[in-house]
């Protein structure tokens, strides 16, 4: 038996922006998962991630949350940690950044700004934290990054990439277009077309 979640209260289902909220069946067995604030995961309950604009007083908590889910990976730790913008979220990205929320809590952002001219959108940062990792999180970022880039008039979104986020990014349809060289290890560039 599933428990009771929380509902939007008497919402008019005409003024409801569907995309708001996420509900998701758990990979394994189709049941709901529950992510408890110590990470344990625990079956029959239903989640909902709350899709919101980021505020500026959201900076710290998005620069923590960066940093936090790229030591995750165990790579350059100590360069990470001595790297100054691998905490930070600079505050001209703030108004672009994206927030998925879970019980009031930050666990991922994206940020889309404008590319060189109008017909392209640069995905800047797309982090999730590490416990909500393969729960789905990072999809619904990326399906509001892009919806967000199309409204904004773009034809395609571009990204960089490491390696081990590329098959994330080419399971949603973006394809290879270029390697480059990043701070610490070479990186991938991929796009996808919007329309």
């Amino acid at each position: 038996m599933l428990a009771e979640t929380k509902r939007p209260k008497a919402i008019d289902p005409a003024q409801f922006d569907h995309r708001l909220f996420h509900w998701w069946p758990c990979r394994d067995v189709g049941l709901f998962a529950d992510l408890r604030k110590n990470g344990s995961a625990r079956m029959g309950v239903l989640m909902a991630v709350f899709i919101r604009e980021a505020h500026v007083e959201d900076k710290d908590a998005l620069g923590a949350l960066k940093l936090r889910s790229s030591l995750a990976w165990g790579d350059h730790i100590e360069e990470l940690q001595a790297l100054p913008e691998a905490r930070e979220v600079p505050i001209a990205h703030v108004p672009h950044a994206i927030v998925a929320e879970l019980e009031g809590e930050i666990v991922g952002f994206v940020t889309v700004l404008s590319g060189k001219g109008a017909m392209q959108a640069i995905l800047e940062d797309l982090f999730v934290a590490p416990e909500v990792w393969r729960m789905g999180v990072g999809r619904k970022l990326l399906a509001e990054a892009e919806y967000r880039a199309a409204m904004l008039g773009a034809r395609t979104l571009h990204v960089v990439a490491g390696e081990r986020a590329r098959p994330f990014y080419e399971a949603a349809g973006y394809r290879f277009a270029g390697t480059i060289a990043a701070d610490f290890a070479p990186a991938v560039r991929l796009l996808k077309d919007l329309l």
